[in-house]
């Protein structure tokens, strides 16, 4: 004999329920529920840091890109010879009371902590 079953679901937000019924008595083969763990709220602040702090990484890395881009379209320097000098903080102090040159101004620009993160 072959026997139609028909499963039956609710789907709620934090849980779902089931049952098997026999189609032909009606009769209820087996049901359940599985119940989901509530979501923790500082998980919640973990994740929207860490997508916070990859936002700012990414927007900073391309603004030093579209600053580079634009010194060279200007002609300040040169793609293969710029290096940034020593100290881009002794740079811009110097820029406050005297004209830099164009590598000092590049360096001012594109170096924020370290002469490596060009």
């Amino acid at each position: 004999m072959n026997k139609e079953i028909v499963l039956g679901l609710d789907i709620g937000i934090g849980s779902i329920g089931w049952d098997l019924i026999d189609k032909q008595t009606g009769e209820i083969i087996d049901k359940g529920v599985r119940l989901f763990s509530e979501a923790n709220p500082e998980n919640n602040v973990d994740r929207r840091l860490f997508r916070s702090t990859r936002r700012s990484i990414r927007r900073k890395e391309f603004r030093l890109y579209r600053t580079r881009r634009v010194l060279l379209e200007m002609g300040l320097i040169d793609d293969t010879a710029f290096l940034p000098l020593d100290n881009p903080y002794e740079i811009r102090c110097k820029g406050l009371v005297n004209k830099l040159r164009n590598d000092e101004l590049a360096t001012a620009m594109l170096v924020y902590y370290t002469k490596d993160t060009i």
